[in-house]
């Protein structure tokens, strides 16, 4: 008889610091998508980049199949089958998706924030074994905070403005024709149009064309807070000065886990392709499951091989974990291979002509991220560039980031 298969790396990390404080309400209903194989990788000669290989139509039907008919024995529900993005969601109450996964769903506290999450790793039947590469939305906390430092205030003539920036850094004119698709991901309810239409007001601007696709169910996004909502405003003021001329898109959804897969699904497979998508957002590489990596990982490698350029930004805490932590690491998704990680700099003494040094503002201040990743290999394009052995395992890995600008608080950005 063939064993449960236990899912790698994919006990809850809200749980791992929290108490259990109480069962779920059993007539509440969850939401957990279950991410599909995708295949092996293979090299693809002409780009270097591994190509998974290619699951036929039958293979992708039959395993859909399989997990429909895993739904009905445990008593979930199938809200939606998605063969092209490898994507199943299931809907049910604590009790079902207990069973089904071999977990005990409860409320944990952590820090006065009390939140959906679950005791054991996540347990694969038989039949489900090869089948799923990942099962995400069992917990509902936090996973990722938005990189976005407020500095104090300025006046017009202290504070650059992107126009500023663009001269600084030779940004090319618009081209002749239709802009580029920009997708950006982000956390809030609603797109913040308004700080958008005054900025462009005020930097007597065009408005650039901005729709906006919402990812999470209603009230999923609560979680999400007044520096997520600035910080998504202030990357579509930057967007919408630098390339007037350019389409964008707002992929809004919830800063946990499933939100993040969710959107980053929704942006990387539209029906309209994207030319860039930008991520202003992360968290430490240990602060997420190993499934989810793998997940978003592939998610990423997807846009890779779509000819996607994801933008990822490499934290503002310096190589701290977290704020206050003196572990170093660097942030996820920047870390991942599969998008340019970017970092950011401070004014330097340039004695009236442009330059810049490291961004680090001192302990109690903000810093550019960056380091040596332990989760993933050098990558090929850095193999020349002898990158340093990691400060935390002393072994070689990616390095963070690839490119960085200005990002200073002082004498900050309008």
């Amino acid at each position: 008889m063939t064993s449960p298969t236990v899912l790698l790396g994919s006990n809850a990390i809200f749980a791992a610091n929290a108490g259990r404080v109480g069962d779920l309400d059993r007539r509440s209903a969850i939401d957990v998508t279950l991410r599909l194989r995708i295949g092996h990788h293979r090299r693809a000669p002409a780009t270097g980049i591994t190509a998974p290989a290619v699951i036929d139509a039958a293979q992708s039907d039959a395993d859909i199949s399989t997990v429909v008919s895993f739904a009905k024995m445990t008593g979930l529900t199938v809200v939606e089958t998605d063969a092209l993005r490898r994507r199943i969601v299931l809907r049910g109450d604590a009790s079902a998706f207990a069973k089904a996964f071999a977990v005990r769903l409860g409320r944990f506290k952590h820090d006065g924030t009390t939140r959906r999450s679950y005791n054991g790793p996540i347990t694969l039947n038989p039949v489900l074994a090869g089948v799923v590469q990942a099962v995400i939305g069992l917990e509902d906390a936090r996973a990722v905070r938005t990189f976005f430092q407020r500095g104090t205030a300025a006046t017009p003539m202290t504070a650059l403005t992107p126009a500023a920036l663009a001269a600084a850094y030779n940004f090319p004119p618009p081209p002749e024709g239709s802009g580029p698709s920009i997708a950006v991901i982000g956390f809030a309810s609603e797109a913040p149009m308004a700080d958008v239409e005054a900025h462009t007001k005020d930097r007597k601007t065009p408005l650039s064309v901005i729709e906006t696709v919402k990812v999470c169910a209603p009230g999923e996004a609560d979680a999400a807070t007044d520096n997520d909502r600035d910080g998504l405003a202030a990357m579509l003021q930057v967007l919408g000065a630098l390339a007037p001329e350019a389409r964008l898109t707002v992929y809004l959804t919830a800063p946990t886990e499933r939100g993040c897969v969710e959107a980053l699904l929704a942006a990387v497979h539209a029906a309209r392709p994207h030319d860039v998508i930008c991520l202003g957002w992360g968290m430490a590489e240990e602060r997420f499951t190993g499934p989810t990596v793998r997940t978003i990982d592939s998610i990423l490698h997807d846009a890779a091989t779509l000819g996607i350029t994801v933008c990822a930004a490499a934290g503002d805490s310096g190589s701290a974990i977290e704020p206050g932590s003196d572990l170093a690491g660097v942030q996820y998704p920047g870390a991942s291979p599969y998008v340019l990680a970017c970092g950011g700099t401070a004014p330097g003494p340039g004695f009236g002509r442009w330059s810049e040094s490291v961004w680090n503002e001192g302990p109690q201040g903000a810093a550019g991220g960056g380091g040596v990743s332990a989760l993933a290999a050098v990558p090929p394009w850095q193999a020349e560039s002898r990158t340093p052995l990691s400060v935390r395992t002393h072994r070689a890995g990616r390095g963070v980031p690839d490119v960085a600008a200005y990002a200073a608080r002082q004498p900050g950005v309008s």
